[in-house]
């Protein structure tokens, strides 16, 4: 079985990148039939982690299948996806919205990255700095993982100039 290693991030938190990890997991695995892995490296909150945990709590336990979710850090995540490469179709990574000692490590695994933004100018100018480390960093590197880095808009939101004039300012 041929694995990818996939995740939609970025160095900022709020632009919808866990969630998306979410529905993609959700998707491939029910929708497609793929076999898929969670793994959580959004130290220490684990919020999609503590979430399967607190659902599975409320429901209890049930027939439906469902794809594992896994946490990790530094330290576990290299054995997490020996454990499951070569028997899942999809390992999905969620990390951390800032660029952290998880994410810059984690990214070393990565083969496809998806980074949601939003359309302000400050989101693009931060989507724009992170893609360019990634590309110095990652994809120019003869050695890599990294095989493709996929930008896309998630919302967009009408933005005032005075707000960039007043954070120019400060």
């Amino acid at each position: 079985m041929e694995t990818k290693i996939i995740s939609c991030t970025g160095e900022k938190g709020g632009c919808g990148k866990t969630t998306l990890n979410i529905i993609l997991a959700t998707n491939l695995f029910h929708l497609y039939g793929k076999k898929v892995v969670l793994i959580d490296m959004d130290n220490p909150q684990y919020s999609v982690y503590k979430k399967r945990n607190r659902d599975l709590g409320q429901v209890g336990s049930t027939e439906m299948p469902m794809f594992p979710v896994e946490r990790a850090t530094v330290q576990t995540l290299e054995p997490l996806i020996k454990k499951y490469y070569g028997t899942v179709d999809f390992i999905i990574v969620d990390f951390p919205g800032n660029l952290n000692e998880e994410m810059v490590r984690g990214l070393l695994y990565v083969e496809h990255i998806f980074i949601p933004f939003f359309l302000d100018e400050l989101e693009i100018d931060g989507t724009a700095v992170f893609y360019k480390t990634l590309q110095r960093n990652y994809l120019m590197n003869e050695n890599r993982v990294l095989r493709s880095v996929n930008l896309f808009f998630n919302r967009y939101e009408l933005v005032k100039v005075n707000k960039f004039n007043a954070v120019r300012k400060t």
